[in-house]
C-alpha cells in the first residue's frame, strides 16, 4: 500500500522516468497484497516424527477403532476398572464357571468333597485390585506455549521486512515520484529491468518472507506437542505401547467384551482375586491305566477318542499337564501331549498343540508325579474347543502305566 501512496503523492516526479520503466512498475500492482498476507502461514501437514518435544493434549488423541490405534479415554474417578474393547471402563467379571473337579469349600483345613465349587460368596468383600497394580496410560498436557497465529510471526512491521539485493524496501529511492500504473500485458515485462533491480518478482518477494519458496510453499518445521491445539490425530501416528513409554490403544477389531492386557493385546479378563483356575480330570481309573504295546505313531490316549472332551477356555490364558506315572516306564522318548481342535473329529491328525509351544511330559520314568511347565494357550484354543490327550514315541512292546492324568488352566 505504501507504494501506491507514494505514486499518488508525487505525480509530477513520475514523468521524468522513461515510459518503459514506468510501465514496469505495473508488476507491483499485487505486491502490497502479497506482503500484507505473507504473515499468515499456509495450511500444511506434518509427519508424526515432527513432534519432537512436549506432551500431546489428550483431546488430540482419536478414539480407538476396529482398524486403528487410539487414545485411552478419560478415566474419571479411579475405581479399579479395566478398559474394554468397546472403549469403556468396566469392572471385571468373575470369569466362566469351572467344570470338572475344580476347587471346593475348605472346612477346618480340609476340602469338603460334598460341597459345591467356590462361588462369589467365598470372596472377601474387601478384596479388590489395587490401582497401583494397574499399568495405566493417561498422558497429561500443559497448555503453556499453545500455538497461535502470531506466536512465530508476530504483527510488528519488522517481521515483514524483505531481504535481498534487489528487494524493494520502505524508503527506497526507486519509489519516489511514483504514480498509479496503467494496465499492461505480459509483453511489457522485461528480464533486464528485473535484473537491474527496478522491481522485485513475486518469487523473490515470497522467498524473502519467512523462508517461503518461489511456489509459496512453507519451509519444513518441527512442532512441540503443546502446539497441536485443534483437530484429531490419525491413530496411525500413535506409537505402540511399550515397557518404557506410553502408546496408543491398539485397534479393537469387532468389540467382544475383551480387555487390554499389559502385553498390548485384547483378551478376555479372568476372575477377580488373582485370576481364575480350572482343574479337569482327563483320565482316571480304579485300576492302573496301561498303554499296552504303546505304538511309535501318535494316537489318542489308549488309542480311543472316548476321552476327548469339550472345554470352554475363553477366559483362560495358560495350561499345564499333570500325570501320576506308575510302575513300568515308557520307551526312551515316549511322551503324552495335550492337543485341541475347534470342531469334533475322530482323527488324531486334525488336532493341534493346545499351547504356543508343546504341552507334554516324558513318560520313560516310574512312580513319580510329572508336570509340564505353564504354557500360554494358543490363540485358537481360547474358546469352546475339543481337548484330548495323545500318546507318541513307544516301541510297540513296552506297556507304560499311569494313575491320574489331569489338566489345569489359569486365567
Amino acid at each position: 500500500m505504501s507504494l501506491l501512496l507514494i505514486m499518488v503523492s508525487y505525480p509530477s516526479q513520475w514523468a521524468r522516468y522513461p515510459e518503459s520503466i514506468r510501465k514496469k512498475f505495473c508488476d507491483m500492482t499485487g505486491l502490497t497484497g502479497q506482503m500484507a498476507t505473507a504473515q499468515v502461514p499456509r495450511a500444511h501437514t506434518h509427519p508424526a516424527g515432527s513432534i519432537t518435544s512436549g506432551v500431546l493434549d489428550g483431546d488430540r488423541l482419536p478414539a480407538p477403532s476396529e482398524t486403528k490405534r487410539g487414545g485411552v479415554p478419560a478415566i474419571g474417578t479411579p475405581g479399579g476398572k479395566f478398559l474394554r474393547d468397546d472403549n469403556t471402563w468396566q469392572s471385571v467379571g468373575g470369569g466362566s464357571t469351572p467344570s470338572g473337579t475344580g476347587f471346593r469349600h475348605v472346612t477346618d483345613s480340609n476340602e469338603d468333597p460334598g460341597a459345591k465349587l467356590v462361588g462369589n460368596a467365598d470372596v472377601d468383600g474387601e478384596a479388590a485390585i489395587a490401582e497401583s497394580k494397574l499399568n495405566l496410560n493417561f498422558p497429561t498436557h500443559n497448555n503453556d506455549g499453545d500455538h497461535t497465529q502470531n506466536t512465530d510471526t508476530g504483527t510488528a512491521a519488522a517481521n515483514f521486512s524483505i531481504s535481498g539485493a534487489n528487494a524493494i524496501k520502505e524508503g527506497d529511492g526507486r519509489l519516489a515520484d511514483a504514480r498509479i500504473p496503467t494496465v499492461h500485458g505480459s509483453d511489457k515485462h522485461s528480464v533486464e529491468y528485473e535484473a537491474a533491480g527496478v522491481v522485485a518478482t513475486h518469487a523473490a518477494v515470497t522467498a524473502s518472507v519467512h523462508g517461503f519458496d518461489g511456489d509459496g510453499n512453507a519451509p519444513p518445521q518441527d512442532h512441540s506437542a503443546a502446539k497441536i491445539t485443534s483437530g484429531t490425530l490419525d491413530g496411525d501416528r500413535l506409537p505402540s505401547v511399550s515397557a518404557t513409554k506410553r502408546g496408543g490403544v491398539p485397534p479393537t477389531g469387532s468389540p467382544a467384551g475383551l480387555f487390554l492386557k499389559d502385553d498390548g493385546t485384547w483378551a478376555a479378563a479372568g476372575g477377580g482375586g488373582g485370576g481364575s483356575h480350572m482343574f479337569v480330570q482327563m483320565l482316571s481309573d480304579e485300576t492302573t491305566v496301561v498303554l499296552t504295546n504303546q505304538a511309535a505313531a501318535e494316537q489318542f490316549i489308549l488309542n480311543t477318542y472316548r476321552y476327548n472332551v469339550r472345554i470352554d477356555l475363553g477366559s483362560f490364558s495358560d495350561v499345564r499337564l499333570m500325570v501320576n506315572k506308575a510302575a513300568t516306564a515308557g520307551y526312551a522318548g515316549a511322551k503324552l501331549m495335550v492337543k485341541y481342535s475347534p470342531t469334533w473329529s475322530t482323527v488324531v491328525g486334525n488336532y493341534s498343540d493346545i499351547g504356543t509351544s508343546e504341552v507334554s511330559v516324558g513318560i520313560a520314568v516310574t512312580n513319580t508325579l510329572l508336570s509340564s511347565a505353564w504354557i500360554p494357550l494358543a490363540a485358537g484354543a481360547k474358546g469352546d474347543v475339543i481337548v484330548c490327550i495323545t500318546q507318541v514315541g513307544g516301541n510297540g512292546t513296552l506297556d507304560p502305566a499311569f494313575g491320574s492324568i489331569a489338566l489345569e488352566f489359569r486365567g
